[in-house]
């Protein structure tokens, strides 16, 4: 691993000395007929005189645009705005002396004459950051095809995922998922199952925000996760089919169809997807335990696996546009899945063995089927010509997971022979969770003056979860299944969150300042009904949020934020059920878990648009923490979730954005951060941190022939997460795309995880507790994918006194 280290860190050594070596640097201005700035205008250089693309970027906020490395030659500037045409600049000669080269304004002027279709045709990086958030673009990138939302997700700069399930940015944990605006209440394994069943085909990018405003959810100290689906972005109809498979050590496979269509009054749109996801699994753990004498005795457990997901995903909307002022909308969208797992885990004991048994032997099945419905209502009217507008959000989730699991443990001798003394321990665990979740959210924007904007807002949700637990045990003489009522529960979870929020932006000198406050009051009650025991929780926080954006040129420029959050228990980690994986392991909830709080700071500077350098820390307190406890006695490990006192987090990042040839692009991000954890546990205090660093690298080699190869690494070093000390882990992957058709069709051959070594490897020594984890999953992966675009691929929009609103449609749609 060492060796992998020097060559990430030589490779972006000689990237980043390549790229800073002195070219021209072409900069200018895009402004329209009132002499104001076009913020977010496609710009392209061409070299003369066969006009050959060089390269091709967007206007900032302040209308401006750089290209930089740039060789001598005859040059053009050409400009797209949606709704204004094009414009060119006139042509000029950079030469080889030559610094900087200022091009004169390019000026949009007013004119009466119908546009024609134009074709836009705009090529994203496939890593962007904006107001503080790093956006991964996935739309129609080698990483969608054939991948799940899941994959995807997993490959996010800074995002890791453990053998849990539960989802870190830079080794902070507490992140909350949404999906198209909707906070995601599930537990992390159901979530997993939602993103896998979800294909990355229909994903149009992946926002990644550390420090929400208050806009948002104060939900997850480490930050929110927002996935958002693609939807209608072209007048006229379109649409897109798409099918493909895979192969690891089992076949996999994908299709699906999306149709649109859009009109000046009115849009539909509908999307089906269908997925088979076979894996294989291999897991080990180690456990050594006392046995009160010199002699420890030694588990040694291997189990192997083979998971069948199979899922349908749907979605069916509409949007009304009213007039040019108000737009209702309506989206149903929704999924059902069927995840089996068929298991075998034979553990071996040797050293001091008193347990009686030379080896056991369980067989696990587990059927899990799920389903997942969504409806939504949302509306927007515009008060005015300066972008105040009102507008609602009316949603409603069921959410229906039913797991039927069979366990079988038999014990063998040395002879592979089924001890006689001892009868085998077979059980059922039956579960059925229903998740109703309610949501309103009112919101209003107003342009108080001509710099000063408010956002407000308020908004309502309750989650139900009605969840039982049916452990069934097979009496050994009867041979029958009988209720364990030492194990059977079930569990009410209901929860109401009332919130308020306003937002100040203001435009600042060379900037702009935001200041927000969020106030939010929670009340919670867990029923443990089989106990008749129950929990209240009743409680009212303030989130403040402050964000500053400054800079005198483009050149140079810099990002503050602060920002207080809270991390809510799930129901499952309140649930007390007891989950046991095998005759010794278990997990179990806590319903005495308290919510965790979070401050977070972070400064960022950016150089040239190209180069971004982010210093932050994390403070949190009353973090809830994963323990896994050691009972000597019964040889039983369990894992629990527990609050320790606090937790600090010292995070570094640096991205870059390498435009290395015409025809070759890197992206660059490097994460290093120092996280410790203190507090106490069973009365002892407990103290740990270490320090950790991740770096991912993407190379895009645009070919002739419209043949594109994007190549993708990720490492992660061994990082700290309380007690679980989780070892380094990387991957490679590789892609192939080819366009035809004049580019409507789209061929992907692939390979993820070439080297086979995304692998998680957890090791825990603590109080008694000596064990070692290691977990491979198929992740080497081959895909072959294939994508046709039907119908209107051309933008059509006609000039009105004032384009705002054909602007605002294509934004939100």
């Amino acid at each position: 691993m060492i060796k992998k280290s020097l060559f990430l860190v030589a490779l972006f050594v000689l990237l980043f000395h390549n790229f800073t070596k002195a070219q021209t640097l072409i900069k200018g201005k895009v402004l329209n007929n009132d002499n104001q700035p076009l913020a977010f205008t496609t710009v392209a250089l061409l070299k003369l005189p066969d006009s050959t693309l060089v390269k091709g970027i967007y206007t900032n906020d302040e209308g401006l645009y750089e290209f930089e490395k740039v060789n001598k030659g005859n040059y053009l500037v050409k400009v797209q705005a949606v709704g204004l045409g094009k414009r060119n600049s006139i042509s000029f000669v950079i030469s080889e002396e030559q610094k900087e080269f200022l091009v004169a304004d390019i000026r949009y002027e007013k004119s009466s004459q119908d546009l024609k279709e134009v074709e836009i045709s705009v090529t994203k990086p496939l890593v962007e950051f904006k107001n503080g958030s790093t956006i991964l673009n996935i739309d129609g990138t080698a990483l969608a095809a054939g991948n799940s939302a899941y994959d995807v997700l997993k490959r996010a700069p800074g995002v890791t995922l453990d053998n849990n399930n539960n989802i870190a940015i830079q080794g902070k944990q507490g992140v909350k998922v949404m999906i198209d605006g909707r906070l995601q209440h599930l537990t992390p394994d159901q979530l997993a199952n939602m993103l896998k069943s979800m294909g990355a085909e229909s994903l149009d990018k992946i926002e990644i925000m550390k420090n929400p405003s208050s806009k948002y959810d104060a939900e997850g100290t480490a930050g929110i996760i927002n996935i958002k689906t693609k939807k209608a972005k072209l007048i006229g109809f379109n649409g897109t089919v798409r099918g493909g498979i895979n192969r690891g050590e089992l076949w996999g496979g994908n299709g699906g169809l999306s149709l649109n269509y859009k009109g000046e009054k009115f849009s539909v749109f509908g999307a089906i997807d269908a997925n088979q996801r076979n894996r294989y699994i291999i897991t080990n753990l180690d456990r050594k335990v006392s046995t009160g004498t010199p002699d420890e005795i030694v588990f040694n457990q291997n189990n192997t696996e083979v998971q069948t997901n199979t899922s349908e995903n749907y979605k069916l909307g509409a949007d009304w546009f009213v007039n040019d002022k108000t737009t209702l909308g309506f989206v149903y969208d929704g999924g059902t899945g069927k995840n089996l797992s068929d298991g075998k885990n034979i553990t071996h004991i040797s050293g001091n063995n008193t347990v009686g048994f030379d080896h056991l032997v369980s067989l696990s099945y587990n059927p899990n089927v799920f389903y997942n419905n969504n409806i939504n209502l949302n509306g927007v009217h515009k008060l005015d010509s300066n972008n105040s507008q009102i507008d609602f959000s009316l949603d409603y989730t069921n959410y229906i997971d039913n797991a039927k699991n069979k366990y079988s443990n038999r014990f063998y001798d040395v002879n592979d022979l089924e001890v006689n003394s001892m009868f085998p321990n077979i059980y059922n665990n039956n579960t059925v969770s229903n998740i109703d979740i309610y949501l309103g959210a009112l919101n209003f924007t107003k342009k108080l003056t001509k710099k000063l904007n408010l956002e407000s807002g308020l908004k309502y949700s309750q989650v139900q979860t009605i969840n039982s637990l049916l452990f069934e045990r097979k009496d050994t003489l009867s041979e029958n299944f009988y209720n364990d009522i030492r194990f059977s529960n079930d569990f009410k979870y209901t929860e109401q969150v009332s919130a308020g929020y306003f937002n100040l932006q203001r435009e600042i000198p060379h900037g702009s300042l935001q200041i927000g406050l969020r106030g939010e009051h929670t009340l919670a009650q867990g029923f443990n009904i089989t106990s008749n025991s129950k929990i209240n929780r009743n409680y009212f926080q303030l989130f403040p949020n402050l964000s500053l954006d400054w800079g005198k040129s483009v050149q140079h420029k810099f990002q503050l934020s602060y920002s207080r959050r809270i991390n809510r228990p799930n129901y499952f980690q309140l649930n007390p059920f007891k989950y046991y994986l095998d005759q010794y392991t278990l997990s179990e909830g806590n319903p005495f878990l308290n919510p965790e709080k979070s401050s977070n700071a972070s400064i960022t500077y950016i150089f040239k648009q190209f180069l971004y350098n982010t210093i932050s820390y994390q403070r949190t307190t009353d973090v809830m923490q994963q323990f896994t406890t050691q009972n000597d006695t019964t040889k039983e490990t369990k894992q629990v979730t527990r609050n320790i006192t606090a937790s600090n987090n010292y995070a570094y990042n640096i991205f870059a954005y390498l435009p290395i040839k015409k025809w070759w692009t890197a992206q660059l991000s490097i994460s290093a951060w120092y996280m410790d954890f203190e507090g106490s546990i069973d009365g002892k205090v407990y103290k740990r941190g270490k320090p950790s660093w991740q770096a991912n690298l993407t190379n895009e080699f645009v070919l002739p022939k419209d043949v594109t190869i994007e190549l993708s690494g990720q490492y992660t070093s061994s990082l700290l997460w309380g007690i679980f000390q989780l070892q380094q882990q990387g991957s490679l992957d590789i892609g192939i795309k080819k366009a035809f058709w004049n580019k409507k069709a789209t061929l992907l051959i692939g390979i993820t995880d070439v080297f086979y070594t995304d692998r998680t490897r957890v090791g825990v020594q603590f109080e008694n507790q000596n064990l070692k984890f290691s977990q491979w999953n198929d992740t080497r992966r081959g895909r072959i994918t294939f994508t046709y675009n039907f119908g209107n691929t051309k933008l059509k929009l006609r000039e009105t006194n004032t384009n705002t609103e054909e602007k605002n449609r294509i934004r939100k749609n």
